[in-house]
């Protein structure tokens, strides 16, 4: 392997790792131009891993001390949820306020830099962290918890990057200017790395991931529909968490 191609693998993990955690790597380096977030896609369900690895260990050892599953659990999501920058958490907040609003002008406090969440984003944020954190500590009693942890943790950002490559939605003005559509290469090689966790959990299991992969997709275009004025990425994050979700719920069902 040539140093050139190590040190492009590492670039891309190294903006995978700004965009998709809070750690403070943007004075090493910055990203002055779209196309090296757009690279770097391939890398999303690696990083993504890593953060649920962190999870899977905060939950492993808070159970191991004696603290209920359902404790556990909340502390697993707490870390994750810091590590991510509650990017989800607002995009979702923001994405249940807007449902059924038409655009309309920008509240003072917006204009100051601070948007309040409605009661909306509030009930979403609470029966999201809900099913979230009650999920994962029905897993705990499961053989396979890591492997299933790993697994629905990567599909969101998989399906994204789908998304991103086959949706004209998805190819707007207002997600160019973030990032642009992964390539043919990228795409395929971010869906086969997150192909590589569900291997583990059987080939039905691994069925159903292409499967959500597809119909994710299209799950994501109907709540980019909702979203105008630059807020196409909170439709795309609330995709992401959402798909999450529904394996976690899925695997519980077949490992049941």
């Amino acid at each position: 392997m040539s140093n050139v191609l190590i040190n492009r693998i590492l670039q891309d993990i190294f903006v995978s790792i700004m965009f998709l955690t809070v750690i403070p790597l943007k004075k090493y380096r910055r990203i002055e131009e779209k196309r090296h977030l757009s690279d770097a896609q391939w890398a999303f369900p690696v990083i993504q891993a890593i953060k649920s690895i962190a999870m899977i260990v905060v939950v492993t050892l808070s159970s191991k001390v004696g603290l209920s599953p359902l404790i556990s659990a909340s502390l697993g999501v707490l870390m994750l949820t810091i590590v991510s920058g509650f990017d989800a958490e607002k995009a979702l907040a923001e994405f249940a306020d807007n449902i059924g609003q038409n655009v309309k002008p920008p509240k003072p406090l917006e204009v100051l830099g601070f948007n309040p969440v409605g009661v909306k984003g509030c009930m979403s944020l609470i029966l999201f962290l809900f099913l979230r954190i009650a999920l994962i500590a029905e897993l705990i009693e499961y053989e396979a918890f890591g492997l299933m942890i790993l697994a629905a943790s990567t599909i969101g950002v998989v399906t994204v990057t789908f998304t991103r490559r086959i949706s004209i939605i998805a190819d707007s003005e207002t997600v160019e200017n973030l990032i642009g559509p992964a390539s043919d290469k990228n795409m395929v090689l971010s869906i086969c790395l997150g192909a590589l966790f569900f291997v583990p959990l059987g080939f039905f299991v691994l069925m159903i991931y292409f499967l959500m992969v597809v119909l994710g997709a299209y799950l994501l275009r109907a709540l980019l529909s909702y979203f105008s004025n630059g807020t196409t990425r909170s439709g795309l994050s609330v995709g992401s968490v959402l798909l999450e979700i529904i394996m976690l719920a899925v695997l519980i069902i077949g490992g049941g």
